[in-house]
C-alpha cells in the first residue's frame, strides 16, 4: 500500500520560491547569451559554456523540486518499506521493524527498527492507522505504541 509524503505548507512556499528563483535565473542567463552572440567584441567558448551552464541548473533543481512534489511516499511491500524522495528512494525490511511510535503529543509516528535506529514518517496523521495496520499485518512482531513524550519511554 502507498502512503503519501505530507509536506508542511511552509515546504511548498520553499519550492515556490525555487520555483521562481530558478525561472529569473533561466531567463537573466538566456539575456546574457543572447546579448554576448549580438556582441561585435568576441566572447570566448569559456563564457558560452558558464552561460549555458547556468540555462540548466536551473531546469535541474526544477526538476528536483517537482519530483519531490509529485513522488515522495512510502510503500509498504510484501518485505520491503520503500522510501522515496523524489528521484532518491531508500528501502527497509519489514522484518527489522521492532516497533511503530506514535506521540499523540506531537502527532508524529516513528518507526523503530531493531537495531535501535528510527525513522520518522510523514504522512498524513489520518493514515497512521492504516500504515500501521499495513507494517504489522506483514510483521507479526511488531508492537504498536502510544506515547505522550518523544518516544524514548515508548520501548
Amino acid at each position: 500500500m502507498k502512503f503519501k509524503y505530507k509536506y508542511k505548507n511552509y515546504m511548498y512556499w520553499i519550492f515556490g520560491a525555487i520555483y521562481a528563483l530558478s525561472i529569473c535565473c533561466f531567463v537573466w542567463n538566456l539575456y546574457r547569451l543572447i546579448v554576448s552572440i549580438d556582441n561585435p567584441n568576441p566572447v570566448d567558448a569559456y563564457d558560452y559554456i558558464r552561460i549555458i551552464l547556468c540555462l540548466v541548473l536551473p531546469v535541474v533543481f526544477s526538476a528536483f523540486v517537482t519530483s519531490a512534489i509529485i513522488s515522495s511516499y512510502y510503500l509498504v511491500k510484501t518485505t520491503e518499506l520503500k522510501v522515496a524522495f523524489g528521484f532518491l528512494s531508500d528501502k527497509y525490511k519489514i522484518s527489522e521493524i521492532s516497533s511503530l511510535v506514535k506521540n499523540v503529543k506531537q502527532n508524529t509516528l516513528v518507526i523503530v527498527f531493531k537495531d535501535e535506529s528510527t525513522l520518522n514518517a510523514v504522512i498524513q496523521p489520518e493514515k497512521y492507522d492504516d500504515f500501521c495496520a499495513e507494517i504489522m499485518k506483514l510483521n507479526r512482531s511488531v508492537s504498536y505504541e502510544q506515547s505522550s513524550d518523544g518516544g524514548e519511554n515508548a520501548k
